[in-house]
């Protein structure tokens, strides 16, 4: 698994702090067949929205987020 949790999640794009440990970790619990029988059989969903749910799951608590702020502008406008 934790090859897998590599090639979904490179370390470049890991939010900081997260260990590679950590990163299979959270991929092995959230996936595994134990998961989706409390999420799709026993919860009632389908498996299309355990996927989306999946998906969502995996890339909020994983991934970097990406800055919202615009991007810095060069040079300087108007007069000081």
């Amino acid at each position: 698994m934790e090859g897998v949790a590599a090639a979904a999640f490179p370390l470049p794009g890991l939010r900081s702090g997260i260990s590679n440990q950590q990163r299979t970790d959270t991929l092995w619990s959230s996936a595994s067949p134990e998961m989706f029988s409390l999420f799709a059989t026993q919860g009632g969903r389908t498996a299309a929205e355990y996927e989306t749910w999946l998906v969502t799951t995996l890339t909020t608590t994983l991934r970097a987020r990406l800055s919202r702020r615009p991007p810095a502008r060069s040079g300087r406008r108007g007069r000081y």
